[in-house]
């Protein structure tokens, strides 16, 4: 996650600082007229554009940081909200497995039915905490779905649009530093959401290894019944899909890189 923040403020202050660099070096090493001034982006101010030159230059430097701190936001909300799913997942079958485990070491010292009774305490609390992360990341889903779907789509289109436009440009090495910067952002990005989806499903499963691992078998039959509803629930996986269409994992990261690159060949072929 801090690679990711670091890399998408580099680059956005990469990217502010080239209009700067030709009123620096006028100052340095100043030629026999000034250096051509370099925009931010093309707009139209309906302004004289020699009069208004730095107006228009703020105006440029306050909003150009704006779409990178809403998708660092995003991404970051995302992440933290599969990062607090996946530790609860972790927890619930963790404390299973040593709840389960507990009782065979302490059964024989103590009172069987104290022991069975706080076992089916822990239980019960287990079950409602797998319960509630489970509804958590129901609310994840109707959160993030249909952004997900958005979101994977245009990295597809921007991926290939975004190669094309730098093998066009492939005499330009200023240009092609751009577009690679750009590209490369957005690859972070979709590896960025794919691996934590992927970790939630991971985690999710783990719900079951634990408790597989334990010995659930040796359990009254009052008490295993429990274990066979977390079995039963766990072996489900719990993921984030985009749209409903794309499971948000390692595989979908693959499947958005690829389907780029065929768009892009056919871009290609069509020039």
């Amino acid at each position: 996650m801090l690679f990711f923040l670091y890399y998408m403020c580099f680059v956005t202050l990469l990217y502010l600082i080239g209009p700067l660099l030709p009123i620096l070096f006028d100052q340095i090493k100043p030629l026999n007229q000034s250096r051509p001034r370099v925009i931010l982006f093309q707009v139209e101010y309906f302004l004289d554009e020699e009069k208004y030159k730095m107006p228009m230059i703020i105006h440029a430097f306050i909003f150009t940081p704006l779409p990178t701190t809403v998708a660092v936001a995003y991404d970051v909300m995302f992440a933290t909200s599969i990062h607090h799913a996946s530790s609860i997942f972790r927890i619930v079958g963790k404390r299973l497995q040593f709840s389960i485990n507990d009782m065979e070491r302490h059964g024989p010292k103590m009172d069987i039915l104290l022991v069975q009774t706080e076992l089916r305490r822990a239980l019960v609390e287990s079950i409602r905490l797998h319960r509630d992360i489970l509804q958590f990341v129901d609310l994840l889903q109707a959160i993030f779905s249909t952004s997900l779907f958005i979101m994977n789509i245009l990295t597809m289109i921007n991926l290939s649009m975004t190669a094309y436009q730098a093998v066009n440009n492939s005499g330009n090495s200023a240009r092609l530093v751009g577009f690679a910067s750009y590209a490369i952002g957005q690859l972070i990005r979709l590896y960025f959401r794919s691996w934590h989806g992927q970790m939630l499903t991971n985690s999710s499963e783990s719900v079951f290894d634990s408790v597989y691992q334990a010995d659930w078998y040796d359990l009254p039959f009052r008490l295993r019944r429990f274990i066979i509803l977390i079995l039963a629930r766990g072996k489900k996986q719990s993921k984030i899909t985009a749209g409903k269409l794309f499971d948000m994992s390692m595989e979908n990261f693959t499947f958005v890189v690829r389907t780029a690159i065929s768009y892009f060949t056919v871009l290609r072929s069509m020039q």
